[in-house]
């Protein structure tokens, strides 16, 4: 009993870390929410990590390519855009932000700086990230987002917010974040093994989500199906007897140096607090809100192209180093 609650408090602080940036740090206007957002997207957290364990994942690229089956489940599974986007667009668009931004910046790469006490890297990427974060969040000032109707039927508070409004949002951000990352230490599990009926049932329930989806939108479904057997072969391939990427991020995590990571919602609220300083016309915010998902989407493309090559590519060995 005590090896599953200390699996699902990992999956649950893993999940918590992912959804700061997946959806708090963007959605800054549905405003405090964030325990239902947990659990809707726990199930894409643990089939990442259950295919980190099953298929020995050790090596970089062929994390990266575990981790893009999170945003399969999450924009595929669960909302059903990557579903019924047949040109794949939408999958390179998210992998640029969910697989990269997600889990490997805010979950695998700030934890293992944690875990390494490398404090220097952890500030600067830190406020680097929240900079670029804050900045991207004022995309919600423009009309076309403040009028949109889908977006207020949610109850979003859109527009731009008082600066003081969105600090006050941003330190309860942060303190989820920074404990998150600080818990996650104390419940690290090196090797994830969950059993057969947990994997029997978050498969079934992942399944059930798909189907639902593919009946919804048929033959635009293709795509999201062909994705799935291109990770899911490519890691097939690449497994063998290893230690995984877990092994390499375990132990404990000083809680003075997981401070440091309120560096990232106090430099959101500077580039949140400098673009409305300036105030730039309509157009401009629009211009770099399209600059940064046009950014996003070609590393996406790339990215996962090239980790499909490397690991494709890549020699079993007994001990595979990343």
């Amino acid at each position: 009993m005590r090896q599953i609650i200390k699996r699902w408090a990992f999956i649950l602080l893993s999940t918590t870390i992912m959804v700061f940036f997946s959806e708090k740090m963007y959605w800054y206007t549905q405003g405090y929410a964030y325990a239902e957002l947990v659990l809707f997207y726990m199930p894409g957290t643990y089939i990442f990590l259950l295919a980190v364990s099953y298929f020995r994942v050790r090596g970089f690229w062929a994390m990266f390519l575990a981790a893009s089956l999170y945003p399969l489940y999450v924009e595929g599974a669960l909302t059903g855009i990557i579903v019924a986007d047949i040109t794949g667009i939408m999958f390179f668009y998210f992998i640029g932000w969910h697989t990269t931004v997600s889990v490997i910046f805010g979950w695998y790469f700030q934890h293992k700086l944690l875990v390494q006490q490398r404090i220097r890297a952890l500030a600067l990427s830190s406020a680097a990230m929240g900079f670029l974060l804050g900045i991207w969040a004022t995309v919600f000032w423009i009309p076309e987002n403040v009028n949109d109707p889908e977006l207020i039927a949610e109850g979003h508070v859109l527009g731009q917010w008082p600066i003081a409004d969105y600090a006050l949002l941003l330190l309860y951000l942060g303190v989820i974040y920074t404990g998150s990352h600080y818990l996650l230490g104390r419940f690290w599990d090196d090797e994830f093994r969950p059993s057969r009926l947990e994997n029997v049932l978050v498969i079934l329930y992942v399944l059930f989500l798909v189907s639902l989806q593919l009946i919804t939108y048929t033959v635009l479904g293709v795509t999201f199906v062909v994705l799935c057997i291109l990770i899911l072969i490519s890691l097939r391939r690449y497994s063998g007897e290893r230690k995984t990427v877990l092994s390499e991020l375990g132990g404990g995590i000083r809680f003075a140096d997981s401070l440091v990571l309120f560096l990232l919602p106090v430099f959101a609220v500077i580039g949140y607090a400098t673009i409305a300083a300036i105030r730039p016309r309509d157009s401009v915010i629009k211009g770099y809100g399209d600059l940064i998902i046009f950014v996003q989407l070609s590393y996406g493309v790339v990215l996962f192209l090239y980790s499909v090559y490397k690991v494709l590519r890549t020699d079993v060995t007994p001990d595979d180093s990343p």
